[in-house]
């Protein structure tokens, strides 16, 4: 029988490799596929099931809801006022299996693939460039030196 530890390191690992999935066809096609985002939601809850208490697990599910709404509100104002695409609804997918597995490090990736997408879009002289391949390494980084300093300390 496996143990806990276990089925959250393989829920991970799934996790991973859906993220890196979206983040090659975000890059790719500028689109997350709505399935391969179900994909991402699901083994995010599946891991986060298995880490945390059901109370915790519907607090965070309610705010990553929540937060959701509003990114998707504030992206259709964005599109209504500059007649152009900003933070896409893939990119507010995959941000959502984020905030379901740890909201701190999902926030924290954010501001670092921000940095990183500037910094890009300065030296490539481009207006626009797919968030994802930004967006998923910052937050397996910052989620493992997360879990690493957690444990030191």
């Amino acid at each position: 029988m496996m143990t806990v530890g276990a089925l959250r390191l393989i829920f991970f690992f799934i996790y991973l490799c859906l993220a890196t999935a979206a983040a090659v066809c975000d890059a790719r096609t500028n689109r997350c596929p709505n399935g391969l985002a179900f994909a991402l939601a699901l083994s995010s809850s599946a891991l986060v099931g298995f880490s945390i208490s059901e109370r915790a697990f519907v607090h965070r599910l309610i705010f990553a809801a929540v937060l959701l709404l509003l990114l998707v509100t504030f992206e259709l104002l964005w599109r209504r006022a500059r007649g152009g695409a900003g933070f896409g609804m893939g990119d507010i997918k995959v941000f959502f299996s984020m905030l379901l597995i740890h909201p701190l490090c999902a926030f924290t990736a954010l501001g670092i693939a921000c940095v990183f997408l500037c910094l890009f879009c300065l030296v490539r002289s481009r207006t626009h460039a797919p968030f994802l391949p930004f967006l998923v390494p910052s937050f397996v980084l910052v989620l493992i030196l997360f879990e690493s300093c957690a444990l030191i300390l």
